[in-house]
């Protein structure tokens, strides 16, 4: 539960004061393998891809007069046109994903050159400041209190 917390809490803090190229960018610098940071890049461009699909399913299921949270309809009926959208989504993420990757190699995409583009930014007073200020609320929090 503590790891779960730790992870949970991290991950919040992260995405809510970084920007994700920002936070592709670090995790490369901090040595993180190159296909991970790869699959993250990817992720982070096409999340809002995905999300359109979601919501064109959504329309979709609610042009049909679809409500999820209708109590007069069975949940057993809900849970499978639930399953349903799950499966759709994933079907049609995966054919995207093929027509992104073969895109991608048409225009001479490969594993062996797939460097991330890291722009070179040096370390400013408020960086510095955000850390001293970060430390202090650590140790205040652990000892003093």
């Amino acid at each position: 539960m503590a790891r779960f917390l730790v992870c949970v809490t991290s991950i919040i803090v992260l995405s809510s004061t970084m920007k994700m190229n920002d936070f592709v960018v670090s995790a490369r610098r901090l040595g993180v393998p190159k296909e991970f940071v790869l699959l993250l890049t990817m992720m982070v461009r096409y999340l809002f891809v995905f999300w359109s699909v979601l919501k064109r399913i959504r329309v979709a299921q609610q042009s049909r007069l679809f409500d999820i949270w209708n109590k007069n309809t069975p949940r057993k009926w809900i849970l499978e046109q639930v399953g349903n959208t799950i499966s759709s989504l994933f079907v049609q993420s995966y054919e995207q994903g093929e027509r992104t990757y073969i895109g991608m190699l048409c225009r001479g995409y490969s594993n062996d050159n797939s460097n991330l583009f890291i722009r070179r930014s040096k370390v400013r007073a408020k960086d510095v400041m955000f850390c001293v200020i970060t430390i202090g609320l650590i140790f205040y929090v652990q000892f003093l209190l």
